[in-house]
């Protein structure tokens, strides 16, 4: 959505006013303590030399005290109500009327997304895109921040990064929302597109056939963030291509192994290990056990076998929805193509992430013997009658070696 905005503020259109009986260096005098000295998320301001005023502020910053949440046009009445106040600290008097049409000289467009994914997983799917000429010269990667950053060479720049590690590495955000980002499965990114200058904001929407005006009512926009966004986006899909195929995806090699059920288990086995150590896959113990001892069953008895005994035990619909569970891990999927959808969808739906979306990825607390530990304990007993065969194989093999 909308992250940092830039405005100036004319004194010869009377956009801004500021206190008569004090005299221009205790003025300026102030402005420089409130900005080093204001608690809490505030905007930053100048004073240029011919008396223009020159504010940077983050609206998600200003409202929410993070940029994890989003904000969207419906929000800038708000905005702009709550950045008046603030401005009275600095003793410079506008409204917001004044700041709706006042120049915007920067503006940054960006869009939030949850990727089921670990962090180094997408940042080595970004890492191992495929360059083409002259345009590697173009892109940085920062390993220790999970960014990597497109166009570096101008002043446009358009960048991808770790979300989650940023919120967990400033100190600045606040810890419940720490936690809350803690427990969500897999990793928020950010696309972020930053346009630094004025001209910078008219070429970019030129490239997609508009004539922008330069003020917080154009560009305080879903919409228009969207056309930026998506065309940025789709050019970087076109000059990066497709991800090499040595990307981490789903451990699905476990089911392409010899067709021996005895060769099968070791096989299996071994790469769940590799795999494990390889993704740094932070699972649930009982998680863990289920999804090995699932892979095993239906690979040894089948799956029509496996759903038949689980329905007897069980009932239907617990032996349907493990079904479900392993054809999940049976489909494969690219790192790269989990990256794309969860920006298209991002773009296509364009809503503000917020509050409630996080709550909604935030695992609810499961009471005990519920699903996955209890098939977990009904998986284990199936495998109990091959693990003679198993043993007695894996001792053939040491005696072997």
């Amino acid at each position: 959505m909308i992250n940092t905005t830039g405005l100036l503020l004319d004194p010869y259109k009377e956009e801004y006013t500021r206190p008569k009986n004090i005299s221009t260096q205790e003025w300026l005098d102030n402005i420089g303590y409130q900005n080093r000295n204001m608690k809490g998320y505030h905007p930053h301001v100048e004073v240029k030399s011919d008396g223009t005023v020159k504010i940077v502020c983050c609206p998600a910053k200003l409202l929410y005290g993070n940029n994890l949440y989003e904000v969207g046009k419906k929000d800038l009445p708000l905005f702009l109500t709550k950045l008046t106040a603030m401005l009275k600290k600095y003793k410079i008097y506008t409204c917001p009327a004044m700041l709706v049409y006042s120049h915007v000289f920067r503006v940054d467009y960006a869009k939030v997304v949850h990727i089921n994914r670990t962090g180094e997983e997408v940042f080595k799917c970004l890492n191992d895109s495929v360059s083409k000429g002259q345009q590697k010269r173009k892109v940085t990667f920062y390993p220790e921040g999970g960014e990597m950053v497109a166009d570096s060479l101008k002043y446009r720049k358009f960048c991808f990064y770790n979300k989650t590690k940023e919120v967990l590495q400033d100190k600045d955000f606040p810890t419940k929302l720490k936690d809350k980002v803690r427990k969500v499965k897999g990793t928020f990114w950010r696309m972020e597109m930053s346009m630094k200058k004025a001209e910078e904001i008219r070429r970019e929407f030129k490239r997609i056939d508009i004539e922008p005006e330069c003020t917080l009512m154009y560009l305080f926009d879903e919409q228009k963030a969207k056309d930026i966004l998506q065309a940025r986006f789709t050019r970087f899909q076109t000059v990066w291509g497709q991800a090499k195929t040595t990307s981490l995806s789903h451990p699905v090699e476990w089911l392409n192994l010899a067709k021996s059920p005895l060769d099968t288990t070791n096989a299996t086995i071994g790469s769940i290990q590799r795999w494990l150590r390889h993704s740094g896959r932070e699972l649930n113990r009982k998680q863990i056990v289920y999804e090995m001892a699932g892979v095993l069953i239906t690979k040894i008895l089948g799956m029509d076998v496996a759903k038949r005994i689980i329905a007897e035990v069980t009932n239907k619909r617990t032996a349907n929805r493990f079904i479900k569970d392993m054809q999940k891990i049976r489909q494969p999927t690219r790192c790269w193509t989990d990256v794309r959808k969860a920006f298209e969808n991002g773009l296509k739906t364009m809503y503000a992430f917020g509050y409630k979306g996080l709550a909604k990825l935030v695992p609810k607390k499961r009471k005990t013997g519920q699903f996955s530990g209890f098939n977990a304990c009904i998986l284990l007993a199936m495998i109990v009658p091959h693990i003679r065969k198993i043993c007695n194989y894996t001792l053939k093999v040491c005696e072997s070696n």
